[in-house]
């Protein structure tokens, strides 16, 4: 047989339990709300970054004259140079030779067909075709970096075949004095 409990011990049985978590859950939360001491802040300082030169400042700014447009066009598949880019190339190149703290880019581009890979190493041949003709007219080697955009920076997002012709180019951008 088992004992009688009567209701009314177990509602006091249960309230008292209830206390008793109630208390031991204020303490804790008293513990964790006792901020734990910081450590320290330490910063350390960054040299100041280097100021151009008034003649590099200017060196950028007559490139950025210059460059205001393609330095050369391609036909269809090719990385060959016309006359008439020749011609441009050899305006930058005296630009570049009279201002040598200028450093450009020259950026490859063509139009969306073939794959991207093969957009890119035509890019790249054709950036490269620009940088080493600049070169040959006598400008440092360090002042001329290529990049390649394959297909991924059109002039002309339109299809046909005139905007293709925009997007097949060579473009040179400044380098930004330090």
């Amino acid at each position: 047989m088992r004992p009688m409990v009567s209701r009314p011990s177990l509602l006091v049985a249960a309230v008292a339990f209830a206390l008793a978590l109630g208390c031991a859950h204020e303490e804790t939360a008293q513990v964790q709300t006792t901020p734990a001491p910081r450590p320290p802040i330490v910063a350390q300082a960054q040299p100041a970054a280097p100021q151009a030169s008034s003649a590099e400042k200017d060196d950028v700014e007559a490139m950025r004259r210059l460059l205001s447009g393609p330095v050369a066009y391609f036909d269809f598949d090719k990385a060959d140079l016309t006359p008439q880019d020749q011609e441009k190339l050899r305006t930058l190149a005296q630009e570049l030779k009279a201002h040598p703290g200028a450093r450009i880019i020259i950026a490859g581009n063509t139009d969306q067909l073939g794959t991207e890979e093969y957009n890119l190493a035509l890019g790249q041949r054709r950036a490269a075709v620009a940088r080493s003709y600049l070169v040959t007219l006598g400008v440092s080697a360090g002042q001329v970096g290529t990049v390649s955009y394959g297909e991924e920076k059109p002039a002309d997002t339109g299809l046909d075949a005139a905007a293709r012709a925009k997007n097949r180019r060579d473009e040179a951008q400044p380098v930004p004095a330090h």
